[in-house]
């Protein structure tokens, strides 16, 4: 039973590392895919709620517009969730927002993707330390569920 726990053990091991070999083969892949949705997204903005809701908190949280820039924009109206943070405290903020332009002050000229892409690699790292630390936790159960299969039969002579 133990020895089928350690073989169990081995082939998640396994999997996972097929896995981030996969992952990182296909980081490009992923990349082009993600711009893509983003871009799908953007062009549902004024007919799906979900996808306006989600660029709104993107492009504040991040403070950035549009996928690439505010030009993704072009031919609808650019969302205030573009607008920087107010230069002028007395001016709120729909009235700084409403006239936005693509070469406005207040308007954020960074695009999301870049953003979200550089969130994601930052936060990479820490997901390969976790990874790692449980991919060394599974060989120690490994070796340890081994060893005391061994024990158990030596102990049964």
């Amino acid at each position: 039973m133990l020895i089928a726990f350690a073989v169990g053990l081995l082939i998640i091991f396994l999997l996972e590392i097929a896995v981030g070999i996969a992952a990182a083969c296909y980081n490009s892949d992923f990349q082009d895919g993600l711009k893509s949705a983003l871009r799908k997204s953007v062009e549902q903005y004024d007919t799906a709620n979900a996808d306006k809701e989600t660029w709104d908190n993107v492009q504040q949280k991040f403070k950035c517009c549009g996928v690439d820039g505010p030009n993704n924009w072009q031919g609808k109206q650019i969302p205030t969730s573009c607008c920087r943070e107010k230069l002028d405290s007395a001016e709120t903020e729909s009235a700084y927002c409403k006239k936005l332009q693509t070469n406005n002050d207040y308007l954020s000229t960074i695009g999301c993707y870049e953003e979200i892409k550089n969130e994601i690699q930052s936060n990479a790292k820490c997901l390969i330390g976790v990874g790692i630390g449980i991919a060394f936790i599974e060989i120690v159960g490994v070796v340890l569920a081994c060893w005391l299969a061994k024990t158990i039969k030596s102990g049964e002579k």
